[in-house]
């Protein structure tokens, strides 16, 4: 009867160990790696296209999230620009309010608000 018990309480065990790990790794993905497309845009002509990605979750309790832009060719195969920056908005993620997209024939400007800073990011990348 004992050794019944004890197995049984170590496959308990086991099980609720596996489904901690499962958690942890869940979270830590979701929290730091997980990739959320937040914006995307196409220039006039439909030869660039911008991709606003925001990588993880922002900084507990007001720290920045990381984000990537990509600036894709549709005249080319796999061509693209990638920018990777963080964007500082008092703990809050990358949203349709604090980023902007302008277009010129030669240039597209890409315009991060931040709500920390006083400046905004700016990145301009030449469309060939």
């Amino acid at each position: 009867m004992k050794k019944k018990l004890l197995i049984s309480f170590i496959a308990l065990c086991i099980v609720f160990a596996i489904l901690i790990s499962a958690f942890i790794v869940w979270y830590v993905y979701t929290d730091r790696y997980e990739v959320t497309e937040k914006g995307r845009e196409l220039s006039p002509d439909g030869r660039v296209e911008v991709i606003l990605e925001q990588i993880g979750s922002p900084g507990f309790p007001f720290g920045p999230v990381k984000v990537r832009i990509r600036v894709k060719y549709t005249f080319r195969e796999k061509d693209y620009t990638v920018i990777e920056t963080s964007m500082y908005n008092d703990g809050g993620g990358l949203s349709d309010y604090n980023w902007s997209i302008e277009w010129s024939k030669e240039t597209v400007t890409i315009i991060l608000n931040h709500a920390d800073l006083a400046e905004d990011t700016v990145f301009t990348v030449v469309i060939n």
